[in-house]
């Protein structure tokens, strides 16, 4: 059963969803509570950063106690920017629980030890596909909430893998990275995801 989270009060049968009604309604969730739109032209560049940033508006943070609203809500990007300046250009003026909306680009593929504390959201671009390992090591169980579009990224440890052809939307899901680095991520994208098994989060 899929159910809009937290009043849950509609439900889908979610066993009786095709492909394409999955697609559909998650497209809608993405846009809840946003002005934001879904274009068929979207190109997938666009798409990932909105369903990134969407992401956001699903999870849950362990919050310190000296959280603040006005603290911004920092989504960093590691490695050459597979989500492009075009489509950042849609995340523009947007806040995340309140906070505002910062975007921080690594280009060098080195995320320095301070800015640990400040990401929220890390999305690994495929620049780093070769270095997942030793990216994931150094996030380990910190409340990061890790994405990427490199194949097998949640297999590696990763906690959403993001696939987008045809403007047809799909992700994958590590449970135990995200238990692991005590995120909740809501019911409702547990169903629409699909569950991985990590092969290396382990040896992490």
């Amino acid at each position: 059963m899929i159910c809009f989270n937290p009043i849950q009060k509609f439900c889908i049968p979610s066993r009786r969803l095709s492909y394409h009604s999955r697609n559909f309604i998650l497209l809608i969730l993405l846009c809840l509570s946003s002005q934001m739109t879904v274009a068929a032209s979207m190109d997938a560049s666009t798409l990932k950063a909105i369903v990134t940033y969407k992401f956001s508006k699903f999870t849950q943070w362990p919050e310190p106690a000296d959280s603040h609203p006005q603290h911004n809500f920092t989504l960093c990007i590691l490695g050459k920017n597979s989500l492009s300046h075009q489509a950042l250009k849609a995340l523009r003026g947007k806040s995340v629980k309140k906070r505002p909306l910062q975007i921080e680009l690594f280009r060098s593929g080195i995320l320095p030890t301070e800015a640990l504390n400040r990401c929220k959201m890390l999305f690994v671009s495929r620049s780093e596909k070769h270095r997942i390992h030793n990216i994931l090591q150094t996030l380990h169980k910190r409340p990061i909430f890790t994405l990427s579009d490199i194949q097998d990224f949640s297999l590696q440890g990763g906690m959403i893998t993001l696939r987008v052809n045809d403007h047809h939307l799909g992700f994958e899901i590590n449970t135990q990275a995200i238990e692991q680095a005590n995120l909740i991520l809501a019911s409702i994208i547990l169903e629409l995801g699909t569950i991985v098994t990590p092969q290396v989060n382990e040896r992490l």
